[in-house]
């Protein structure tokens, strides 16, 4: 027997509004599930954001969420403009809609803004060994930054993340969104 998913139509993404906030903290619980026995220092367990944690990037237009067929909200992406780059604080799908094409219109979403934006990058940081993290974002086109080629704020990002992750587990990423200029 063939299962067949909610619907071959692409998923609705849409800018977030002030009443999609009460949504998020569920969403990053459910989303945590996929983390269960995966051999990383993230558990379902742990706290979540509050709601209000998401109100700047609300604000800023770079709040994103999916939306199943059904009208309920089960995916949301976080980020934030620093000066010419988009960075992604945080993308969740609920564990029950994974792997339904919602995390990747989340992120064509956020990669569009950019680029309408004239951002030069988007950049994030994930957990390195997990196939649904670094292999998916490597997926569509991002590239681990070497710890040698990190810029202050990146290296920044990652020191503050090691308070609740283990740094061996993580990796910074970026999607160059313009040419780069070569240095001579």
């Amino acid at each position: 027997m063939t299962v067949v998913s909610e619907s071959l139509k692409p998923p609705t993404i849409r800018p977030a509004t002030p009443a999609d906030l009460a949504c998020l903290p569920a969403i990053e619980r459910s989303a945590a599930e996929a983390f269960r026995g995966a051999g990383v220092s993230l558990s379902p367990d742990d706290p979540v954001s509050a709601a209000d944690a998401w109100r700047p990037a609300l604000r800023a237009g770079t709040l994103w969420v999916a939306v199943n067929e059904s009208g309920r909200i089960v995916g949301f992406l976080a980020a934030r403009r620093i000066n010419r780059v988009l960075h992604i604080d945080e993308m969740d799908v609920a564990f029950d809609h994974q792997r339904r094409g919602f995390g990747r219109g989340l992120l064509d979403a956020a990669i569009a803004w950019a680029r309408s934006a004239g951002l030069k990058e988007v950049t994030l940081t994930t957990f390195r060994d997990l196939a649904f993290n670094r292999q998916f974002y490597a997926s569509a086109g991002f590239v681990e930054i070497a710890p040698n080629q990190m810029s202050p704020r990146i290296a920044g990002i990652l020191s503050r993340e090691a308070d609740y992750f283990d740094p061996a587990e993580r990796c910074a990423m970026t999607l160059w969104l313009q040419t780069r200029k070569a240095t001579i």
